[in-house]
């Protein structure tokens, strides 16, 4: 069969039977380790990763059946499905930039997309960045790709089935690293806010390219341990205030994002009830925003999950009010918010305890 374009259909090829399989590779001696330990917890995260994978995936093959069958129409005729016809369509579209496009336009649509954008752009980058680096952790790289590759929920069920078998071994995270993570999660934060602006714009692919490649910047290459010059350094107070600083900047686009959307809706005689169905159905209006809606609601449990174990690690099978605080808020605030409140709180609790053994 002569195939016209060829380079898109073997680039598309490439991506499940090269770069998905790569990145699992890279990674899999850490994953391997985790599983030789058999633990309860290592089971529950692998079974919510693989059905949260699973059902994503479903409607990105739903939204990539609806994008072939718009474009073959757009033709002026039905093309008849064949391999020829696929290389067609994969070199006129852009799948990476329509999915982001059609769930970035409206006030609805961005109410559900941000909350994976800043999530991934920040709170992700900065969890990679800080506990794989205390874990020693390698290729932190690859897990930022699986991300972008296959979902956040995946790549973070993953992430965190790998932390359950390393321990962290290292403290203080060098200024440097600190440097290059807070420029990487500033200018992340800026392409997230920007994203709604230039939408409908041919900047919109440039914004992406920008946003997800500098959440790269603090995941590449190794960085030394910070000397303990004193007892009371201030890398972890910086790490806690970072924390913080992410989940305000986060709750202040979620607050803004709402206000938005309750603006379209004043009109209505039944206000409450116009915002519930409004967002309801903006979660199923097209198979784009479901796929970035279905990883958000993953994402999300992924998070209430790891926040409950990792109490439980830590606090010797106690979880503390503050963490039960966090968990039980994720439903309303999200996790782009409830997670870094969490890491805060602990790392503020670790500190605490640090400061009382030198008292």
């Amino acid at each position: 069969m002569e195939i016209d374009y060829k380079l898109p259909v073997l680039i598309f090829i490439s991506y499940f039977t090269l770069l998905i399989p790569a990145l699992f590779w890279i990674i899999s001696p850490q994953l391997k380790r985790s599983f030789d330990q058999h633990s309860t917890e290592t089971t529950i995260l692998f079974v919510l990763t693989g059905v949260f994978t699973t059902i994503t995936w479903i409607f990105v093959c739903k939204f990539m059946y609806l994008d072939y069958t718009i474009w073959s129409f757009s033709k002026g005729f039905h093309w008849d499905f064949s391999l020829n016809a696929i290389s067609h369509w994969l070199h006129d579209v852009c799948l990476f930039e329509d999915v982001v496009r059609e769930a970035s336009t409206g006030a609805w649509s961005w109410l559900w997309t941000h909350q994976i954008a800043t999530f991934e752009v920040i709170v992700w980058t900065t969890i990679l960045t800080i506990e794989g680096w205390r874990r020693r952790i390698p290729h932190l790289w690859a897990y930022m790709l699986l991300c972008k590759a296959m979902g956040v929920s995946t790549a973070m069920g993953v992430f965190c089935v790998v932390m359950l078998s390393h321990p962290p071994i290292r403290r203080r995270p060098s200024l440097k690293l600190l440097g290059v993570l807070a420029f990487s999660i500033t200018v992340g934060l800026i392409t997230v806010l920007i994203t709604p602006y230039v939408s409908t714009s041919s900047n919109f692919m440039t914004n992406l390219v920008v946003m997800h490649a500098v959440a790269l910047l603090p995941l590449i290459g190794d960085y030394d341990e910070q000397p303990a010059l004193t007892v009371y350094d201030g890398t972890p107070k910086f790490i806690t205030l970072l924390y913080c600083f992410i989940a305000g900047a986060n709750f202040s686009i979620y607050l803004q994002q709402w206000i938005k959307c309750f603006m379209t809706c004043t009109e209505s005689k039944h206000i409450l009830c116009r915002l519930v169905s409004t967002y309801i159905d903006v979660f199923w209006e097209h198979p784009a925003q479901t796929v970035i809606n279905l990883d958000n609601i993953g994402t999300s449990i992924m998070s209430v999950v790891w926040m409950w174990l990792y109490s439980q690690q830590e606090f010797k099978k106690r979880v503390p009010s503050w963490a039960w605080a966090t968990i039980l808020l994720t439903p309303v605030l999200t996790a782009s918010v409830t997670l870094p409140i969490f890491l805060s709180a602990y790392e503020c609790s670790r500190l605490t305890v640090k400061q009382k053994k030198h008292e």
